[in-house]
C-alpha cells in the first residue's frame, strides 16, 4: 500500500552518488523514456559515457539470480489433452508428469517494483562507490540452458531526478561553448563538480520534501480530529488556531534545523529554485509572457519534477519566515537573461556584446546574418 511518505534510501554516502527514492527508480530503457517526455533527449551510450566518465553514475544496479526449470508434458489445469510445459523445479511434485525433459533451463529473475520497499527483495549495489565496468546487455529473455549466461544478468536504475543533472550537465556544455558538446571527458572535472553539487543539494531536498509531506499528513489528521467534534465551520476555525500556534512553530523549528544540518542559507535555496527552473522544459521566452498567465498552479506543480521541487523549497523558506509566494510568480522570477540569437539556449557570456552561444554553428550562422543585412544596406 502506498504511503503519503515518501521512502528514502540510504545508499553510500559520496558526492558521485545520487540519493533517491525506491518510488522514482526507473530501468535504463524507462529512464530514456522519461528524459524524452521532458524534451530531453539522451541514449543508452550517452548514459554508459557519463557513468565512464565518472560524471554521472546510475543510482543503483541490481544483481539477479535464477531459477531453475524443467519442461514437462503434463495435463494441466485436468486438460483432455497433455502438453508440454516449463515449470520451477522446485514444483514439479505438484504435476504428474507423463515425460520429462532431461535438459535444465534457468530463467533470471524479473524486477518487481510494486511495493514501497521493493528494494530489499533484491541484491543492490552501487556504482559510484565501485570500479567502471563496460554495460553488457542481457542476451536472453525467458529461458536458456546457459547457467553463467543466467547467472550474470543486471540492471542499472536512475533517479526520475537525475533528469535534472542531464539538463544541468547539458546546459554546462552550452555554456562552456569553446568545449565540444560531443566530447563530454574534455569537460569532465566541471561537469563531475556540477553533478556532485546537485546530489549534495538532492540529499537536503529529499530530506525536505519529506518534512513536507510528514506535516501535511499531521495536518490533515489534526484536522479530521476537529471535524469529528465541531461543525465544519468551527473544525476550520480551530484548526487554523492550532497552526498558527502549534503546528506552524513546530515547522519553523524542524526548518531551521534542516537548513544548519546540511549547511544550506535562505540565499542557497533560493539559488537552487532558480537552478531548477532553468532545467525546466517550460523554461523559455514564451514561459513568462504566455504559458504561465494560463496554467494554474496545481498543473504547474505536477507538469514538472523540477516545478514541484521549486514549490517545496518555496514552502520551506515560507516556514523559515519568508513571503509565501505562488510556483508561478517564482517561475516568472526566474528569468534568463542571454539566450543565444540563432539556437535560443541560455548560455554565460564571455563579453558584453556576445549575443550567441558560441558554438560554431551558431557563430556562422550570425555571422552570415550580419554579411546579409550589410549587403542590403549597400543596395
Amino acid at each position: 500500500m502506498a504511503t503519503d511518505t515518501p521512502t528514502l534510501t540510504k545508499p553510500p554516502v559520496c558526492d558521485q552518488q545520487t540519493p533517491f527514492l525506491q518510488q522514482k527508480l526507473r530501468p535504463v530503457d524507462w529512464f530514456i523514456d522519461y528524459c524524452k517526455e521532458q524534451e530531453l533527449h539522451v541514449t543508452q551510450k550517452d548514459l554508459e559515457e557519463l557513468h565512464r566518465e565518472g560524471i554521472l553514475f546510475p543510482a543503483a544496479r541490481i544483481d539477479f539470480g535464477y531459477c531453475i526449470f524443467r519442461k514437462i508434458r503434463a495435463h494441466f489445469d485436468d486438460a483432455e489433452k497433455a502438453e508440454w510445459r516449463f515449470v520451477a523445479e522446485v514444483q514439479m511434485d505438484h504435476f504428474k508428469a507423463d515425460a520429462v525433459e532431461i535438459q535444465r533451463y534457468y530463467s533470471t529473475e524479473s524486477l518487481m517494483m510494486s511495493s514501497d520497499d521493493w528494494l530489499k527483495w533484491y541484491s543492490v549495489r552501487y556504482p559510484a562507490s565501485e570500479a567502471y565496468e563496460p554495460w553488457k546487455p542481457r542476451t536472453h529473455v525467458d529461458f536458456t540452458t546457459n547457467l553463467a549466461e543466467a547467472n550474470d544478468s543486471y540492471v542499472y536504475l536512475y533517479d526520475k531526478r537525475q533528469a535534472i543533472a542531464l539538463r544541468m550537465i547539458a546546459n554546462s556544455l552550452t555554456y562552456r561553448s569553446h568545449l565540444s558538446p560531443h566530447s563530454i571527458a574534455g569537460c569532465a572535472k566541471f561537469l563531475r563538480e556540477r553533478v556532485s553539487d546537485f546530489n549534495r543539494f538532492l540529499s537536503f531536498y529529499l530530506a525536505a520534501e519529506e518534512m513536507h509531506a510528514r506535516w501535511i499528513k499531521h495536518g490533515r489528521e489534526k484536522y479530521q480530529e476537529y471535524a469529528k467534534q465541531f461543525d465544519e465551520a468551527s473544525a476550520q476555525r480551530e484548526w487554523e488556531l492550532d497552526f498558527r500556534d502549534t503546528q506552524l512553530t513546530g515547522i519553523c523549528k524542524e526548518a531551521e534545523e534542516l537548513l544548519v544540518l546540511h549547511a544550506m542559507t535562505d540565499g542557497k535555496v533560493e539559488h537552487w529554485q532558480g537552478e531548477l527552473a532553468r532545467c525546466g522544459i517550460l523554461h523559455s521566452e514564451k514561459l513568462t509572457k504566455n504559458y504561465l498567465l494560463e496554467i494554474d498552479e496545481n498543473t504547474l506543480k505536477s507538469t514538472e519534477d523540477a516545478n514541484h521541487m521549486i514549490f517545496i523549497l518555496g514552502q520551506l523558506l515560507f516556514a523559515i519566515g519568508g513571503d509565501e509566494k505562488p510556483l508561478r510568480e517564482l517561475l516568472r522570477g526566474f528569468t534568463v537573461r542571454n539566450r543565444c540569437t540563432v539556437c535560443h539556449h541560455p548560455f554565460e557570456p564571455k563579453r558584453e556584446s556576445q549575443v550567441t552561444c558560441g558554438e560554431k554553428m551558431c557563430i556562422d550562422t550570425h555571422r552570415n546574418k550580419v554579411k546579409q543585412l550589410k549587403r542590403k544596406r549597400k543596395r
